[in-house]
């Protein structure tokens, strides 16, 4: 039997209970495939002690860690941190997204706008099942890392990666083959547009490359290209 693969999964937040519930989420999920090893942090400060001394592979990160501090100055600013520091982490918010004087919804669009362009991989809204989401979100990233060319033309994508980074550096864009089927400034924004060009079965299966720009992989058959490049 394959010796699992050993994740190493690290929670930044300052709910306990949250912590607890992640935890047992992550442990009921090891198997033959993947062993997950879960640490916390609490602050910044315990953030910054664990990252020194260890490498992780997943960061999971509430963007409000000290209740007296603004959303953008606390939790949010340890993505581009750990993305610069060590940028094969794979990073997700789980938060709430509130702020305060702002409708639920527009403030939960507007804070994972700013998390996936700091370089978050993914949001989860804080819910009674979201512990269990954040999870299928990190099981789905870790296969897309570890077939991270499943979708695209090989030799299309080493002749064309130089032109594409630079035309599209800075945002998200969809390829499907060896073609571009859309771009947007986020990867959120993108899933729209491809929702309006009918490539709605894409979205679920794309695999996900994280830089400058975002490249989305769209499987075979599940939408019709654009011109190539």
């Amino acid at each position: 039997m394959p010796t699992p693969e050993q994740v190493k999964v690290l929670i930044v937040d300052d709910e306990r209970p949250v912590i607890r519930e992640l935890t047992y989420a992550f442990e009921v999920q090891c198997d033959e495939k993947y062993h997950f090893a879960i640490s916390s942090a609490a602050s910044r400060r315990e953030y910054e002690e664990q990252v020194v001394k260890c490498h992780f592979d997943v960061l999971i990160v509430d963007l409000k860690l000290d209740r007296d501090v603004h959303i953008e100055d606390d939790g949010m600013s340890l993505i581009p941190r750990q993305t610069l520091f060590d940028p094969d982490t794979i990073v997700l918010v789980h938060s709430a997204f509130a702020v305060p004087g702002v409708d639920a919804v527009a403030a939960a669009v507007e804070v994972c706008v700013l998390a996936m362009r700091a370089g978050a991989r993914d949001c989860v809204k804080k819910s009674e099942d979201s512990c269990d989401h954040v999870v299928e979100c990190v099981l789905r990233e870790l296969r897309m890392r570890n077939e991270p060319f499943a979708n695209i033309d090989i030799e299309w994508w080493t002749e064309h990666q130089t032109e594409i980074m630079q035309q599209y550096g800075g945002s998200a864009v969809a390829i499907v083959g060896n073609s571009i089927l859309a771009s947007a400034p986020t990867v959120p924004e993108l899933r729209d547009e491809l929702k309006k060009i009918n490539a709605h079965n894409g979205i679920q299966g794309m695999t996900i490359r994280a830089g400058s720009p975002t490249i989305v992989f769209i499987p075979w058959g599940e939408a019709d290209a654009n011109e190539p490049v």
